[in-house]
């Protein structure tokens, strides 16, 4: 008996494949160059079995390298797949290859590579989950990757990728709608890409949801979700704090943080903090206290300036002024953002040093370029306090043309405080005409009602 060496298939120059329209992917598998593959394939008996073996044996390799997180590997070793594998590509058997390699392609942020790659892989098989599910994670990445200021996505393209990115998450989620993280995609897309917190809530929960529903034998089968099982009750008590549920977000923070104890797949500051500002929203202040100062043993006063900031504003909550200046002034000066000066300014007002918050506060009112308002607002209630009714009332008005001009509606404190001081200098008919603009701009502004009762 003799042994035949299996036959290696000669196929045409890879260039000539990809720029002649008569033998693209479109007709992969009935060109005369797989016609010509199958006469072999039935003439040589060991070449089926080859070929099985060397796909057999790359995905293996990917395999390998892809729990070492060698990405590049991957896609110096196999890519492209018509130079490397060429009697792969013949055979049809590189679908489940180039989905490894998009996917690899993806996380070195070769975006528009991966794209081509998953696209190839939905044309023969458009319903399969994991090409559907990859698609969509590409897109997903690319605009976090804008996002983050990695690469450029011009404004038409941004749309088109958000658009792409919901359809395919979509479809991954109509294919398999037990999965979990097709969903924390989805949801992750609108609240930090498009910023639409209400449309991410119901995302997360299901995500949530879905894990929950899991037998422990399918949880161990799909470890790999329990990380963005985390991650979607961490982001949905953010979402619906931000939607001022803080009860519920309450909830699901306690449960992120029971769930994650092991392994920390959010950082400890991260929860905590998270946390202690809903502590501090529902007024639980002492709680929120002891969650702040947890958080803030994980960083430096640098990195973690709005944890001390917000635990500084919970001692002051807490009368403990002296302490809320303490922790303030820890965050060095030129590490100050503004927001950090803001709370400042209303602790040392708060201690009787106005002279000090004062120049604080003009000092940031010259370098703040998107929130320069808030500081305006806090200068004018200390004008306001001396009984300089013309200086507040110049505060106040700038502060409402400043949002005019940056964010093209009125400051709804600004014409709270303008109607104010127009009232302290006899000027009634200007206070009514003000307060019928902020009964207009913002009619349950909290403080409205009152200000109207002096008008009459």
């Amino acid at each position: 008996m003799t042994t035949q060496t299996a036959k290696i298939i000669s196929i045409p120059d890879n260039k000539q494949m990809l720029t002649n329209k008569s033998t693209t992917i479109d007709n992969h598998y009935t060109s005369s160059l797989d016609q010509d593959f199958l006469s072999k394939l039935a003439d040589d008996s060991i070449l089926q079995e080859e070929i099985l073996r060397r796909q057999k044996n790359i995905l293996s390799e990917i395999a390998f390298l892809r729990e070492e997180n060698k990405w590049q590997e991957i896609v110096t070793l196999f890519y492209p797949l018509e130079e490397k594998e060429p009697e792969l590509v013949s055979a049809g058997l590189d679908i489940i290859i180039r989905r490894e390699l998009a996917f690899a392609l993806s996380i070195i942020k070769k975006f528009d590579e991966s794209i081509k790659e998953f696209e190839y892989c939905l044309k023969y098989e458009p319903d399969d989950f994991h090409n559907n599910a990859g698609i969509g994670f590409v897109f997903y990445n690319t605009l976090f990757s804008a996002k983050n200021k990695e690469i450029q996505l011009s404004p038409k393209e941004k749309k088109e990728f958000i658009k792409k990115a919901h359809f395919y998450l979509q479809k991954a989620q109509n294919l398999r709608p037990d999965r979990v993280t097709s969903y924390y995609r989805e949801a992750m897309l609108y609240r930090h890409i498009q910023g639409k917190n209400k449309k991410a809530i119901p995302l997360f929960k299901t995500a949530v949801e879905n894990w929950e529903k899991y037998t422990d034998k399918q949880k161990s089968v799909r470890h790999q979700e329990y990380k963005n099982y985390i991650k979607s009750l961490y982001n949905l008590a953010a979402c619906l704090a931000a939607n001022k549920q803080y009860k519920e977000a309450l909830e699901f923070i306690n449960r992120c943080i029971k769930a994650d104890r092991e392994k920390d797949y959010i950082r400890r500051e991260h929860k905590y903090f998270a946390l202690g500002k809903i502590q501090f929203h529902l007024e639980k202040f002492e709680e929120a206290k002891k969650s702040l100062e947890f958080a803030s043993t994980f960083v430096s006063p640098e990195q973690g300036d709005y944890i001390f900031e917000l635990l500084a504003r919970t001692l002051l909550s807490l009368g403990k002024k002296q302490e809320a200046l303490d922790t303030i002034t820890k965050i060095p000066p030129n590490r100050r953002r503004h927001y950090v000066i803001w709370t400042l300014a209303d602790i040392l007002v708060s201690l009787g040093k106005k002279k000090e918050a004062k120049k604080h506060l003009i000092r940031s009112i010259e370098r703040d370029r998107r929130s320069r308002h808030k500081g305006l607002i806090r200068l004018c209630k200390l004008a306001f306090q001396k009984k300089d009714y013309e200086q507040s009332l110049k505060w106040a008005k700038e502060a409402d043309k400043f949002h005019l001009d940056v964010y093209n509606t009125h400051d709804a404190d600004g014409l709270f405080w303008a109607a104010a001081c127009y009232l302290k200098l006899n000027q009634k008919e200007k206070a009514k005409e003000v307060v019928e603009e902020l009964s207009v701009f913002r009619p349950n502004y909290p403080f409205l009602p009152k200000l109207k009762q002096f008008l009459n």
